[in-house]
């Protein structure tokens, strides 16, 4: 069987240009669609690339002095920069942009459908949460944060370091806060769980707090590793933690000390929701 690709020659510089080659390719069978994304930020690394690119007979910079192909090339790289959009997983995918004509309800409906649809997803590998929260990361304000201190703490996961990109703190990410890994199972529902699993789906059931996925955590692992972050959070003030189900959960139960481990998977984490916890002497009290 041979395999061909066919890369698109142009600088897709944001989402709506490569929405726009997504539109086209799904129009024909048998074609899947990647685009790869390289960052560099290394200055000897760029200046090397430019002078490379300028110092062969590049049709491009044909009848243009070194000098004057250089600045073309250095100019070019600003302009890109000015218009930039990262890539995000399946941006193109079912997510309305907001100069299409769509009502701010109507985008913020969508935006809670999406993320109800993904909280079904145990694991890390959950593309679709990326797209959700770089939107709402767009309205972040909307929270209403206040009494935050000078950071913000996440995963190293991308989907909550773009919600928080745009809150005006320090932030600080955690490799610790990640969700739990859901092995072989990350990136499935729970219902592509049990089908494609039901043994294991019927252990996790008997035993949540202890069940660890094939390949990946339990929750008491992940209680494992959160130690030196709650040994850190006791230590400051005012810190908001922007993470994922199963890492809250965590956290709650630690804070106000009167869960069993037992029932410390079914904690209930609403989405949309900012929860405040003061400790006191005797637990901590808690403002949503």
């Amino acid at each position: 069987m041979s395999h061909q690709g066919v890369p698109p020659d142009a600088r897709n510089t944001n989402r709506a240009r490569r929405a726009r080659i997504a539109a086209r390719i799904s129009q024909e069978t048998g074609f899947k669609l990647v685009f790869l994304e390289t960052i560099c930020e290394d200055p000897a690394i760029i200046e090397a690339n430019i002078t490379l690119k300028t110092s062969v007979d590049d049709p491009d910079y044909s009848g243009l002095s070194h000098e004057e192909a250089v600045e073309d090339y250095i100019q070019g790289i600003r302009q890109c920069e000015a218009v930039y959009e990262t890539m995000e997983p399946f941006e193109w995918e079912g997510m309305p942009e907001e100069n299409e004509g769509v009502s701010p309800d109507a985008l913020e409906e969508t935006r809670l459908r999406l993320l109800d649809a993904a909280a079904q997803n145990p694991g890390q590998n959950n593309p679709r949460l990326a797209l959700v929260t770089t939107e709402m990361a767009k309205n972040v304000s909307y929270m209403k944060i206040t009494d935050v201190g000078k950071q913000v703490w996440t995963s190293a996961l991308r989907r909550t370091i773009h919600t928080a990109r745009h809150l005006p703190y320090r932030k600080m990410a955690w490799k610790a806060l990640d969700e739990i890994d859901a092995g072989v199972c990350d990136g499935m529902t729970y219902k592509e769980i049990e089908e494609a699993f039901p043994g294991d789906f019927a252990q996790r059931d008997r035993d949540k707090f202890n069940y660890r996925y094939s390949g990946g955590e339990s929750y008491r692992d992940v209680v494992a590793r959160l130690e030196p972050v709650i040994l850190q959070l006791e230590r400051e003030k005012n810190i908001l933690v922007i993470g994922h189900q199963a890492i809250l959960r965590c956290l709650y139960a630690y804070f106000h000390g009167s869960f069993e481990q037992d029932d410390l998977p079914y904690i209930p984490i609403p989405l949309h929701t900012i929860i405040k916890l003061t400790p006191t002497a005797y637990g901590c009290e808690e403002e949503r």
